[in-house]
């Protein structure tokens, strides 16, 4: 099977761009999730909390309440994976906000 992890993340940036241009702050938060959810399949596990935490930043802004749960399932994710077992235990329950 090949990857297309790559042409993902790529294509995801090129949205992401637009969405900032557009000043739209709903697709912008969105994109940053599906972006950590890319980088954590590819097992870029800071890049994906990178994108995690800027995303969760937007998405607090404007007060998205299903898309901050989102994110905080992959931040509970990424903090697994990178061993950080505390901050994940810390972050995860609170996907139910």
């Amino acid at each position: 099977m090949v990857d297309k992890t790559p042409d993902k993340i790529a294509n995801l940036l090129k949205i992401l761009s637009t969405a900032k241009e557009m000043g739209d702050k709903v697709g912008e938060g969105q994109v940053y999730c599906h972006l950590s959810e890319a980088f954590f399949r590819s097992k870029d596990f800071k890049k994906s909390l990178e994108y995690s935490l800027k995303g969760l930043s937007v998405v607090k802004e404007i007060g998205d309440k299903p898309w901050e749960g989102r994110i905080y399932g992959s931040l509970g994710h990424a903090f697994y994976r990178m061993g950080n077992f505390e901050q994940a235990v810390k972050t995860t329950p609170k996907i139910f906000v």
